[in-house]
């Protein structure tokens, strides 16, 4: 093996043995979340990331059960609307 081959090598290596360490050190950081999951559940919107910066134009609408009679078969399906 000449000294430009056995040179070669060695880079090679070395850059793959860096390479796993850098892929291989960050799996914790991976698997974090991007925002916190309990932040503005239960009820309590007082986290920073429930805060609105203006008020909508829409409301929320009142629930109401639709009964849908199907033409296929005479089955009757109820769908919650919103």
């Amino acid at each position: 093996m000449t000294r430009t081959a056995r040179a070669l090598s060695t880079s090679v290596a070395l850059c793959l043995i860096a390479t796993f360490v850098v892929v291989g050190s960050n799996h914790s950081a991976l698997a974090q979340q991007a925002l916190p999951c309990d932040n503005g559940s239960n009820g309590d919107y007082s986290g920073d990331y429930a805060k609105l910066s203006e008020k909508g134009p829409y409301e929320i609408g009142k629930q109401e059960v639709v009964n849908l009679d199907s033409d296929l078969d005479g089955a009757t399906i109820q769908r919650n609307l919103r």
